[in-house]
């Protein structure tokens, strides 16, 4: 049985002893919301993958800064996905730095909107490291 006995810091936001092994992870459209939450719940996320997506809204929408803490964050799509323009991963992964996240972005060749196989290897790195890395 584990007991959590949660700890509030001062903007009453609940700081759970192991926030930093949990992951946002979404393809498509959960990319978009994983994306959307990691940026409106700003702090020190285990990671957030947004496997062809990007953040909600039209182009140059205005976003306060907020603070990622160096997040391990991972924005990818194909060049040619029609169900989600260039742009918007390019502004994603734009918004992402600025926010103090660690950000890796690739672009695949091609129109195919699927999980590319360096997706899963990059998720594979951040998981592993995970389990080098004490409680």
């Amino acid at each position: 049985m584990i007991v959590f006995a949660p700890k509030w810091n001062s903007r009453r936001t609940c700081i759970h002893p192991w926030q930093h092994r949990i992951g946002l992870v979404g393809f498509s459209q959960g990319a978009c919301l994983a994306l959307e939450y990691a940026c409106r719940h700003p702090r020190r996320h285990g990671l957030v993958a947004g496997l062809s997506g990007g953040l909600i809204g039209p182009l140059n929408t205005p976003r306060p800064p907020v603070g990622l803490g160096k997040t391990p964050v991972l924005v990818a799509c194909a060049e040619s996905d029609a169900h989600i323009p260039l742009p918007y991963v390019e502004e994603t992964a734009t918004a992402f730095g600025r926010a103090g996240a660690v950000v890796t972005k690739l672009i695949f060749p091609g129109s195919n909107h699927t999980v590319f196989p360096q997706e899963i290897d990059w998720l594979r790195g951040q998981l592993s490291g995970w389990a080098a890395r004490p409680g």
